[in-house]
């Protein structure tokens, strides 16, 4: 390792020291999440990896590069967060004034009832429930339709809606309660049995944000909270290990897959190597170097994907595939490495954007940092159903930005919103008596 990446980690740990004792309004942020994100995935993932075979796959170089990235990163979109945060966060509404109208609740009920039926369809196209949710991950899906496999993401916002209604005190119907508790259990059902780290992330934040963004962390919350969130880091890094035995068919190796699991995360002897420990850093660094070989980039027309992936192949019969939408970091990747990148890793979304943008990208995390920050500022500020909902959103897409890339961030929040608003449109037109009101 390079003098200089030992050096960027000791800023990059120092910087988040320094922040973690500033107080909520800086440990909640997104920037604060993107560190601890850049300290865990490109820190503690490549430590991990012994040190006799640590640079078997990339040069210290290399990795050096990503860790100016990576603080270049954190300076600029947090500059930007802050920046957006004093934008938004004008005339804040006191808590105790703060009310929701009741056709959030039946517009609530509504959307969950709508992912379930998305997730019923897809189930019962997999192969039925048993084939479904008996195969290992992803194993026994069928993702033909982006439309149903993710449909199901309105079940989240369902409960994100229920959920702000029950902190900030309102009476819930009973069955209201009834589909807030079944839309927890079928969401944790679904993501325990096949081991979605989306899902855990998806369902962390459900809880996390309406706590925040109603400013409604009470010392016992904060405890709460705070458990919750080192369970679902704990969670998320066992879980590429055990959930070959998270599903149905395979329950009882659980207790086996538990027994082995140090010596799996230890175990870099075998063709899982980079399916595990070190595949982040190692794969985040393939990429970079990739990226500053290459000669051409897309400048941010493959992010348009997301978009143009909902017109149906009906209409436009030749509509490209992902893969195929211009140049894409396992491009880069394959052009400078023989590495074997297992199919489904993702070096996180620093790497990704600068394979994108290259140093153009500088200003592109200054902007998101600006409009995350804004998005931020005004939900804790304004405490509006639409605004909570838009940051619960935006919180899932920035955490699935870090871990995953930005065309993962965008499906989650298309899929996580769009169903919403087409839904509060639909709500806005019905007679009041039946909508009691517009939703505000």
């Amino acid at each position: 390792m390079t003098v200089t990446s030992v050096a960027i980690l000791i800023v990059l740990t120092v910087l988040f020291l320094v922040l973690a004792k500033q107080g909520r309004r800086t440990w909640l942020s997104f920037s604060f999440l993107g560190l601890m994100a850049v300290l865990g995935l490109y820190g503690y993932d490549l430590s991990r990896i012994p040190a006799d075979v640590r640079w078997f796959f990339i040069t210290p170089e290399g990795y050096e590069m990503v860790l100016i990235l990576s603080l270049a990163f954190v300076v600029l979109f947090g500059l930007g967060e802050w920046i957006g945060y004093t934008a938004g966060y004008r005339n804040p509404v006191p808590v105790n004034t703060v009310t929701h109208r009741q056709s959030w609740v039946q517009l609530a009920i509504v959307l969950f009832f709508i992912g379930l039926a998305g997730q019923v369809i897809f189930v019962q196209s997999s192969g039925g429930f048993g084939a479904f949710y008996g195969s290992a991950h992803g194993s026994g899906a069928n993702f033909s339709s982006a439309y149903i496999y993710r449909l199901f993401h309105s079940s989240f916002t369902a409960a994100v809606i229920l959920l702000i209604f029950y902190l900030r005190g309102a009476t819930l119907s009973r069955k209201a309660k009834a589909v807030l508790v079944l839309a927890l259990i079928a969401l944790a059902f679904d993501l325990v049995t096949q081991g979605k780290r989306g899902g855990v992330i998806r369902f962390a934040l459900l809880v996390a944000v309406p706590l925040i963004g109603l400013e409604a962390l009470t010392p016992k919350r904060l405890v709460l909270l705070f458990g919750g969130v080192l369970a679902a880091l704990a969670f998320l890094v066992v879980l590429p290990y055990i959930r070959f035995a998270l599903n149905l068919s395979n329950i009882a190796e659980l207790g086996t897959a538990f027994s082995e699991l140090s010596a799996k995360m230890n175990n870099y002897t075998d063709g899982d190597t980079l399916r595990t420990g070190g595949k982040y850093a190692v794969f985040a660094t393939l990429v970079v170097q990739g990226a500053l070989e290459a000669t051409d980039h897309n400048f941010g027309s493959r992010w348009l994907f997301p978009f143009i992936n909902l017109i149906p192949r009906a209409i436009w019969p030749d509509k490209p595939l992902r893969y195929d939408f211009g140049i894409d970091f396992y491009d880069v990747t394959n052009s400078t490495s023989n590495v074997l990148i297992p199919k489904g890793s993702y070096p996180g979304g620093i790497p990704e954007s600068f394979t994108e943008w290259s140093w153009a990208v500088l200003v592109v995390w200054f902007i998101m940092g600006l409009v995350f920050g804004w998005v931020r500022g005004h939900a804790v500020a304004k405490k509006t159903m639409m605004a909570l909902v838009v940051y619960y959103a935006v919180s899932v897409s920035f955490v699935q930005f870090m871990l995953q890339d930005t065309i993962q961030a965008i499906f989650s929040f298309i899929f996580l919103v769009g169903p919403f608003l087409v839904l509060v449109g639909i709500f806005k037109l019905l007679p009041r008596r039946k909508a009691d009101g517009a939703a505000r």
